[in-house]
């Protein structure tokens, strides 16, 4: 195992400048995975979705984590280990929103990113270090705690597609349609099911569909540095206000604003409700209406960005 995750997710904030992937990095190192793969794709979760207030990326970043570790049992087809990762799921998530109030970045930090304004309240007030760094260590001390020190070995019952509800299906259309994404992001992609483990908040059709825009161009900066951190944050921000109309992650900001016209909400617990388990979540999904066409509605627009902008 790798040092301290508190200490290590501490630092990781300063330099990576980016809450999913310094708290998804640290704890998958922690266990001695170091999939940077997942890392570059979690790129646009942070600060709630392309910094639009959803879904904390600490809690994200956990959460994909928790399936991380336990990716071998899920993949085949382990389904005791599926019902056991969606509780750990639902165990992370109610800690982090008793501990933080809430599990959603705009209630946390007070303010929004996706203005100049927003940015430097969230920078110079401070904000950064008094919210961020202090509720992402023991964040990931709680999930070291969760996960114990050992990986599951999996049971081989019957090898599934790829298990979970909501994001499953839309990464896979998604892969077959554009090449972007693997098998391997669909099946820890459960622990987006649910508004992000099952706690209510982004629709995880919605963020697998921001994950796949990732693989495409995200960027993973353990191997670009800090510099390129700082550049990609900087360039798909100032492109994202600009609305630039060209190839980049930027491109996904009209993922985002489309998803909320189209549904009236980013999250899972406007669009449907909350949810206490995998099953329960599974059983309800089986009669809705909305949850189908947010997963068609997702899978066919991120399809047609990426083709869009990969092509022009």
């Amino acid at each position: 195992m790798s040092a301290v995750p508190s200490r290590t997710v501490s630092r990781r904030l300063f330099t990576y400048l980016s809450c999913s992937q310094a708290t998804l990095s640290t704890v998958a190192d922690y266990f001695g995975i170091g999939d940077r793969g997942t890392v570059k794709a979690a790129l646009p979760l942070e600060g709630g979705g392309l910094n639009h207030g959803s879904t904390c990326g600490v809690v994200s970043g956990g959460c994909l984590a928790i399936a991380l570790v336990n990716e071998e049992g899920l993949a085949a087809g382990d389904k005791l280990l599926l019902e056991e990762t969606y509780s750990l799921l639902k165990d992370y998530t109610g800690w982090f929103e008793q501990r933080f109030g809430s599990t959603l970045c705009r209630d946390r930090i007070g303010t929004g990113l996706m203005t100049p304004g927003g940015i430097a309240n969230y920078l110079f007030s401070g904000k950064a270090v008094t919210r961020c760094v202090r509720h992402a260590a023991p964040a990931a001390e709680r999930l070291a705690s969760l996960l114990g020190s050992r990986r599951p070995e999996p049971v081989q019952v019957e090898v599934p597609t790829s298990p979970g509800c909501c994001a499953a299906p839309v990464a896979r259309r998604i892969r077959r349609d554009t090449g972007a994404g693997d098998e391997f992001m669909e099946v820890i992609s459960m622990a987006l099911d649910g508004g992000v483990g099952l706690s209510g908040g982004i629709c995880g059709a919605l963020s697998v569909s921001l994950m796949a825009a990732g693989t495409v161009w995200g960027t993973d900066p353990a191997t670009t540095g800090s510099r390129g951190a700082v550049g990609s944050l900087v360039r798909t921000t100032c492109n994202a206000w600009r609305s630039a109309d060209k190839p980049g992650l930027w491109s996904a900001e009209r993922l985002v604003n489309g998803f909320y016209k189209e549904f009236s909400s980013l999250e899972c617990r406007d669009i449907a409700r909350p949810f206490e388990s995998g099953a329960d979540l599974a059983k309800y999904m089986q009669g809705s209406d909305t949850c189908a066409r947010a997963i068609n509605w997702c899978a066919a627009t991120a399809t047609d960005l990426i083709r869009q902008t990969t092509t022009a």
